[in-house]
């Protein structure tokens, strides 16, 4: 009975000293950060985010502690973490190398931390396409995403890599995910596994990021915006992701199907990607011409882009315009032709 009972203390004794230690923060720093892309005449964004291991799976967000960004031996600057753990800083990095590459570093208590992202260098007179990866490029398997080391299983959706493969050959493209931050180790393999065009990859701060992916994406794409005028096409599959491109004056083009029709202007909705590759092709003139496109996304406009024939289960639509208004539209495109 007594060894029972000098069991039992030493065993609260055990938790509690586990308690203390994760309360004193001794679990393993964790820092990522997102790919930079350098642009001539524009800040590069970079974007850093910093955890603490935590005993329940989820990392912690460490807020209010310094992360600096280098390239070699040239500190870019130094920006503070927010209450997710994340520090954001835009500056501009001037003509760099693609073999340069950008190291951010974090240092708490006695845990010193780095990580090392490369350059992409892009060209400034190129559209930029956000695209969303679960349900859009990939048909999400969401147990093989969280418990998995490597996830297989995970497919693709159908045409999304030959599609995305061709349009980044015209385009800069970026992925934008809800997905939380710990996972972009993980996201990132998936997307080289499977053939994916190399982009950067921009992603939530943690799982309550998941509740109101609209609010998410309009701060992920809005403060870029303000860096990044050519970010101007947005690829997703739900309502929430077509309210964030229009809030930050985007073109929206989702997949379907779509559950719900979004409260969003300049959205068009396609059913595969084999309909998205063509309509880009289409209207190559003026998708890729950022000062365009511009000029059309600000006059509500979208009705001057040509939808390519498909057949009837194959229709791509616009929200907000019925099936008469099409109809008119096309009359009215045919009658131009035979003049």
């Amino acid at each position: 009975m007594i060894a029972h009972m000098g069991l039992v203390r030493l065993t609260l004794v055990s938790v509690c000293a586990c308690i203390a230690l994760v309360s004193a923060g001794c679990g393993e720093l964790q820092l990522t950060m997102e790919d930079v892309a350098c642009i001539p005449g524009e800040k590069s964004i970079f974007v850093g985010q910093l955890e603490r291991d935590s005993p329940f799976g989820i990392p912690d967000a460490l807020e209010g502690e310094s992360i600096s960004f280098w390239v070699g031996s040239e500190l870019i600057g130094v920006a503070k973490t927010d209450d997710e753990g994340r520090a954001r800083l835009a500056a501009d990095l001037g003509t760099r190398s693609v073999r340069d590459e950008v190291i951010a570093r974090a240092w708490v208590g006695l845990q010193r931390v780095q990580v090392v992202r490369p350059i992409q260098s892009w060209d400034a007179n190129t559209v930029i396409i956000a695209v969303d990866v679960d349900h859009t490029i990939a048909e999400t398997d969401y147990e093989g995403v969280l418990l998995d080391d490597v996830d297989t299983k995970t497919t693709t959706i159908p045409g999304s890599v030959e599609a995305l493969n061709a349009l980044s050959r015209k385009f800069h493209v970026m992925y934008v995910t809800a997905r939380p931050n710990f996972l972009y180790d993980e996201t990132r393999r998936w997307l080289k596994m499977h053939g994916f065009p190399q982009a950067p990859l921009v992603m939530g701060s943690s799982t309550s990021d998941l509740v109101d992916q609209a609010e998410l994406k309009k701060d992920l794409l809005g403060w870029r915006r303000e860096h990044l005028p050519n970010l101007l096409i947005g690829i997703g599959d739900k309502a929430s992701d077509a309210e964030a491109y229009d809030a930050v004056g985007m073109l929206s083009i989702l997949l379907t199907p779509v559950e719900e029709e979004p409260e969003a202007a300049n959205v068009f909705v396609m059913p595969d990607w084999a309909a998205i590759q063509a309509f880009f092709d289409a209207n190559s003139e003026t998708l890729t011409k950022p000062g365009k496109l511009a000029d059309l996304l600000k006059r509500d406009a979208i009705t001057e882009l040509e939808i390519p024939d498909q057949p009837e289960h194959l229709r791509i639509r616009i929200v907000g315009q019925d099936d008469d208004d099409a109809d008119d539209d096309d009359r009215d495109s045919d009658a131009q032709d035979d003049d």
